[in-house]
C-alpha cells in the first residue's frame, strides 16, 4: 500500500513545482510462504553445519513498518521526447537504521586451533550497517508511474 500526495504549482510554460509526501508500506503478509529451496538449505547445512540455515528467511523488522518521504520536485516538460525532465530533493523522516548480523559459515574443523578460527571469521562475522540516507537529490527523464 503506497500513497502519494503532491500539489502541482505551474510556474511558467512547461515548468512546474510540486511539493510531495509519499508514505506507505510493502509488508510480507504471509511470512510462512517466503521460504528457501529445501534441497539448497540441506546442501548449505551439510557444507556449513555450524551456520544452521533454515528454510524460512529472516525479515528485518524495521523494513515492515510504515515508511515515508517528503520533498519538492521541479518538472520541465520536454516537447521533443514528450516526457518530463524532473529534478527532486527528498527527506526521509522514517528511514531504516539497523545492523545486520550475518551467520558464521566457516567450518571450525578446517583450522588448527581456536585462535586461527577466531581471527579468520572476525572480519566476516561483524554486523553490517544498514542505514538509509536522510536526504536524496536526483534527476530523471520520465514519468512517475
Amino acid at each position: 500500500m503506497v500513497y502519494n500526495l503532491e500539489y502541482r504549482i505551474p510556474i511558467f510554460g512547461p515548468v512546474t513545482l510540486a511539493p510531495f509526501v509519499d508514505f506507505g508500506f510493502n509488508r510480507i503478509m504471509f511470512k510462512n510462504q517466503v521460504k528457501l529451496n529445501p534441497d539448497r538449505v540441506a546442501e548449505l547445512n551439510a557444507q556449513f553445519p555450524q551456520a544452521g540455515f533454515a528454510e524460512r528467511i529472516s525479515v528485518i523488522p524495521e523494513t515492515q513498518k510504515l515508511r515515508a518521504s517528503t520533498g519538492v520536485e521541479l518538472q520541465i516538460m520536454m516537447p521533443v521526447v514528450n516526457a518530463p525532465f524532473r529534478v527532486y530533493w527528498a527527506y526521509n523522516p522514517m528511514r531504516v537504521g539497523t545492523f545486520l548480523q550475518p551467520p558464521i559459515v566457516a567450518n571450525r574443523s578446517l583450522f588448527p586451533n581456536r585462535t586461527s578460527f577466531v581471527r579468520a571469521v572476525a572480519p566476516h562475522g561483524r554486523a553490517l550497517p544498514f542505514f538509509e540516507k536522510v536526504r536524496t537529490f536526483r534527476f530523471t527523464i520520465s514519468r512517475t508511474f
